[in-house]
Order: structure tokens, then C-alpha cells, then sequence
């Protein structure tokens, strides 16, 4: 055997083995490509997808499908992504093509997660439309259409259809032509009659400005009248405090000539020696004393108060008149002008002394609620807090101050108005005077 031919059958049988490691393995880079990590993808279908294929990430190839098969009526693909490539545990897993009628691989959608996938991991798998459905879907519409088409021609085909049809082309031509008569029969007539409503709304515009600045004025007046007032009725106030001062003088000279008699001092007492007139007498006097008790446990407190809300700068006039029995039980009443709704509003309420602390209940600016007065230092410095309106949303009204009184007869208020609820939280401080 000549050198040549030893040199020709050494060199077909290496290109011969060659072909056959090539078509055995399929891709060279797989021998020296390092060892990667596996995930799993679920898939209705995987019609056209084969082993080896590729896995790309942005059209970068990251790996291959290692394995395809049936698990759950779905397709298990295992897939193998090349180390050092991290894949977001949110990314999602699809099938493309390499061109309209390519070869099949895995593209995957990268995710947002922070998070990555660890080997084993599953990735979410979207089986996109393929083109046997898209054509089943085509041919379902054409038949849908060739059905519409069908029985549009049945339609048009009756005669009694197309005189229907063509009478209502005529009657909408008719109904046309009609409109454009009147249109331009009455043409300055409809413009008359916008130009008209037109004028009628500015002058409907114009009145109810004027309205509203008559009102304006009106609420202006009554403040003035309230202002020029105010001071007549602190007077009346004050003289109502001079005659309770005279009547309690009097009970209490009353209330000593009684006991003098009771001591059969003076004339009277005198007279009272005599036994059954003296019965008599002491039954009338113990009654006596009992009413000028009562009477006398009577106590008037009136007061009159001006409130400054600092977030809204507004202001708040309360007028009070409140009734003590016997330094325990009270009944209070109020009128209040609230500054929001421009409006006065009314409170009435009942209440028992227990110590320092007086709960009270009733209504508190026209709604119902509860207060509670704490008197910490006897009728000089007294905390109140008081709660209503609980139907309002999203929680009922609360209010928190506290009052300072250097003096019988005037004293400092400061407090929180609605301190439950931000947006409409605000300090409001202001001066009071009583009698």
C-alpha cells in the first residue's frame, strides 16, 4: 500500500468521524462550555420545541433545553442556563421562532424582582398563539362572515325587503330635505332665540351675584347689630347679679329673724310661749325654713364668652346661663354662634358634681353629647372636655380647654377644637365674664 493512499484512508476516516461526532453531539461549544444550573418551565403546549434548543435572554443565547416531557397534561421542559447567568424569579418563560417559519427556542422575559432563581426553581411558562390556532380562528370569522354574508343577501333578495329599504332611504331624504327647509325658513329666527338665551342667562348671572352680595350685606348688618348691642346686654347681665345678690341679702335676714324666734327672743317669741300656739308656730316655721332652704341653695351662674380659632381666624361668641341646686346638680344652657355655618346653634345640658369632677350629658351645639368639668382648684382653674356629634364621619366632634379665673368675674380660656382629627385641628383661646 503506497504512502498516498495511507495518507487518503487516514484523512476519510477522521473527516468520517468527525461527521458522526458532530451529528452526535450537535453543537461543539457544549463539550467545553462549563456545567450550568437547571430550571423548570411548564407549557400547554411545546409543538415544534426538540432538546438542544436554545435559551435566549434578550436574543443572547444563556443556555439549552436539556429535557421535554409529559407531566399533568402539560409540557415539564428542563432547561439548563449556563453558570454565572442569574435569571429574576419574576421573569417569564415563552416560546419564539427565528424568523416567521425558523427553528423553535426559549425566550425569556426578564422580570423586576430583586430576588434571583436558584437551581431547581420553576419560571412561569406563556405559550404564545401559534399559527394553527390563528388559522382555526380565521377560518371560524370567514365562516361567521360567509353566515352574515348569506343572510344579508336573503334580505336584500325579498322584494318586500328592498321597496322597505328603498321607501326608508326615500323617508330619510325626505326628512333631510324638510330640515334644511326649516333651516333656512327660521334661520334668523333660531338665532334670535340663542342670542335670546344667551342675554337671559348673563341677566340670571348678574342677578344672583346680586343676591349673593345682598346677603353678604345683610350678615354685615346683623354682626354691627349683635356688636352695638352687646353692650346692653352685659348691663342687664349685671343687673340680673345685683337683684339675685339683694334677694340672697334678704333670705339671709329672713332666715335670722326666724331663728330669734325660734329662740323666744322679741315679742314674737314671746307670744310663742304659749304651748299650742307655739306648736303651731314652729310647724309653720320648720315649713318655712325648709322653702327659704331650698330657695336659698338656688345658685345663678350667667357668662358670657368670646372665642379667637387661630387656623381659621374666625370667632366664637357663647352666651351662658347655668343652674346650681344645692352645689351638686346643674342645668346648663347655651346659645353659640358657629362661625362655619353662619348660624346659631343651642346646647342644654344636665349634670352632677361628684368631688372635683361634674359629668354632664345633653345636647351640645344642637347634637347630642357628654363633658366632663374638672374643678382643680375649687372655681379658680377648671378643665373641660366634652364629645358629640357622634354620627359625623369618620369620628364624632371632641374638644379639650381649660379655664383660668383670677377673678369672680372674668377669667382666660384656652383649648384644642377637634383634637381627634387632623385636617381640621386648631388651638382657639379667648376671655370670658360672669357674675
Amino acid at each position: 500500500m503506497t504512502r498516498e493512499i495511507k495518507i487518503g484512508l487516514f484523512l476519510g476516516i477522521a473527516f468520517l468521524i468527525m461527521v458522526i461526532f458532530i451529528f452526535t453531539v450537535g453543537d461543539l461549544g457544549e463539550i467545553f462550555r462549563g456545567k450550568g444550573y437547571p430550571l423548570y418551565v411548564y407549557f400547554d403546549s411545546a409543538a415544534g420545541l426538540e432538546k438542544r434548543t436554545q435559551v435566549r435572554l434578550a436574543g443572547v443565547k444563556i443556555g439549552r433545553v436539556e429535557d421535554i416531557r409529559l407531566k399533568d397534561s402539560q409540557a415539564e421542559v428542563l432547561i439548563v442556563i449556563d453558570k454565572g447567568v442569574q435569571i429574576r424569579r419574576d421573569s417569564v418563560a415563552t416560546l419564539a421562532a427565528l424568523g416567521l417559519l425558523g427553528e423553535k427556542y426559549i425566550e425569556i422575559l426578564p422580570g423586576k424582582a430583586t430576588a434571583y432563581c436558584q437551581p431547581g426553581d420553576t419560571l412561569q411558562g406563556l405559550t404564545p398563539v401559534s399559527l394553527d390556532r390563528i388559522g382555526a380562528q380565521l377560518l371560524s370569522v370567514g365562516e361567521e362572515v360567509r353566515k352574515a354574508g348569506q343572510l344579508l343577501q336573503e334580505l336584500l333578495g325579498s322584494e318586500g325587503t328592498k321597496s322597505s329599504l328603498q321607501q326608508s332611504l326615500a323617508n330619510i331624504a325626505e326628512f333631510t330635505g324638510e330640515l334644511r327647509d326649516f333651516w333656512q325658513q327660521n334661520r334668523q329666527a333660531l338665532t334670535r332665540t340663542v342670542d335670546q338665551s344667551s342675554q337671559v342667562a348673563q341677566t340670571l348671572s348678574q342677578d344672583m351675584t346680586r343676591v349673593a352680595r345682598n346677603l353678604e350685606e345683610t350678615v354685615d348688618l346683623l354682626k354691627e347689630v349683635i356688636s352695638e348691642n352687646r353692650g346692653d346686654i352685659r348691663q342687664r347681665l349685671q343687673d340680673i347679679g345685683t337683684l339675685i345678690k339683694e334677694t340672697e341679702k334678704a333670705l339671709r335676714e329672713l332666715n335670722q329673724s326666724l331663728h330669734e324666734i325660734n329662740k323666744g327672743e322679741g315679742s314674737l317669741g314671746k307670744l310663742i310661749q304659749n304651748d299650742d300656739l307655739y306648736q303651731e308656730a314652729e310647724t309653720a316655721l320648720r315649713q318655712t325654713r325648709q322653702m327659704v332652704d331650698q330657695v336659698y341653695q338656688w345658685r345663678l351662674e350667667p357668662t358670657l364668652e368670646m372665642q379667637y380659632l387661630g387656623e381659621t381666624a374666625k370667632t366664637r361668641g357663647r352666651a351662658s346661663l347655668r343652674f346650681w341646686f344645692k352645689d351638686r346638680q346643674f342645668v346648663s344652657a347655651q346659645i353659640i354662634r358657629d362661625p362655619w355655618q353662619e348660624k346659631f346653634v343651642f346646647s342644654w345640658q344636665g349634670g352632677v358634681r361628684f368631688g372635683p369632677f361634674a359629668p354632664r350629658v345633653g345636647l351640645i351645639e344642637s347634637r347630642f353629647g357628654v363633658g366632663l368639668d374638672w374643678f382643680v382648684w375649687q372655681k379658680w382653674a377648671i378643665f373641660r372636655i366634652e364629645a358629640f356629634d357622634f354620627n359625623r364621619e369618620p369620628r364624632p366632634h371632641f374638644r379639650l380647654w381649660s379655664e383660668f379665673r383670677p377673678s369672680r368675674h372674668f377669667y382666660f380660656l384656652l383649648g384644642v377644637e377637634d383634637f381627634t382629627l387632623a385636617p381640621r385641628r386648631e388651638i382657639f383661646f379667648g376671655l370670658g365674664v360672669g357674675l
